[in-house]
């Protein structure tokens, strides 16, 4: 893997520990990347992006059990920006064979949702409002993943939220107040960290973590994933992971059942041993073994996007023209 392309975006510096990436490691990634290589094909100009599309392969990961990455997920993804409107459009792939799948195509402020199989449009609607547009300015364009940097540091000031620098990193650390964050019914924010690279202008890492009305806490980070092309970065997938810690046991467990924290932890029988059990017939294979205390509902799942094929500047127009009709 050619590490000086590859960029997974997280600060490993010490004024910025507090934002965890022990969940998932550069190499899950190159993994990935290796069996799905990425290509970036590039339509006149590289630094003029106004458009972007991709195919979307989504993999899966739960620490309880002893799998490894799955592919749980594909789509098309288009974006282009058109008249001053970020417009995007998904394709989801048929993958039942039952012409299911839809195409949602959508903007800030209407959205459709299409059957390109029946060639019907199945539902046309207004997008509500926003409620705050506070935090508005720490967004990135969905086009290049660029921000303002200058605008959201002058906005963070302004606001007085809490900054911090690193000069090793080129990195900044931006806290925001959590009644600034909006909450679903029975919970409520406990923080909420966005990372900067200041650098490459780029929005490295959103941590939310949620205290939720059974007493436990989710951690949400999202984080992404570029590629140098022609001297630029290019955003070629996400990664999510949701760590939820559960103090609360589920009942009917005996007390006295062996634990396995990991596969290593199993304890291992003879060749002699496994042949007489396969012999009784006393023995079966267990495909997904669950690791950990059964009671407990505490968990990590980690979700990795990666587009497979990228083309820069080649969005059609027509492709959102049911939004203009």
């Amino acid at each position: 893997m050619r590490k000086n392309q590859l960029k997974i975006i997280c600060f490993i510096g010490s004024l910025f520990s507090i934002v965890s990436c022990k969940q998932l490691n550069q190499t899950d990634v190159e993994k990935l990347l290796t069996k799905n290589p990425v290509t970036i094909k590039v339509h006149n100009s590289i630094k003029e992006i106004n458009s972007i599309s991709a195919n979307v392969k989504v993999f899966s990961k739960f620490n309880r059990n002893t799998k490894d990455f799955e592919q749980t997920g594909e789509y098309r993804m288009a974006i282009k920006e058109i008249d001053g409107r970020i417009c995007t459009r998904i394709d989801q792939n048929d993958t039942n064979g039952q012409k299911t799948a839809r195409t949602i195509i959508s903007d800030s402020k209407s959205a459709v949702i299409y059957n390109p199989f029946t060639n019907t449009v199945q539902s046309k609607f207004n997008l509500p409002e926003k409620e705050n547009t506070a935090l508005d300015f720490l967004t990135a364009s969905p086009i290049t993943g660029r921000i303002n940097l200058e605008q959201i540091k002058k906005e963070s000031k302004r606001l007085n939220f809490d900054m911090t620098e690193d000069s090793e990193t080129n990195g900044l650390l931006i806290s925001i107040p959590a009644e600034l964050v909006k909450t679903n019914t029975g919970e409520s924010c406990i923080s909420a960290k966005v990372c900067l690279d200041e650098t490459s202008e780029t929005i490295n890492e959103v941590e939310l973590v949620m205290l939720q009305e059974d007493g436990s806490t989710v951690t949400s980070s999202v984080r992404s994933v570029y590629e140098e092309k022609d001297g630029e970065l290019i955003k070629i997938g996400t990664i999510t992971v949701i760590e939820t810690q559960n103090p609360n046991l589920l009942s009917g467990y005996d007390d006295n059942i062996t634990i396995y924290n990991s596969t290593d932890d199993i304890p291992e029988i003879s060749d002699a041993e496994f042949q007489q059990l396969s012999a009784d017939e006393e023995i079966y294979e267990i495909p997904d073994v669950i690791i950990g205390n059964p009671a407990d509902m505490s968990e990590i799942i980690t979700q990795i996007e990666l587009y497979d094929y990228i083309e820069l500047n080649a969005v059609e127009d027509s492709q959102f023209k049911l939004l203009f009709e």
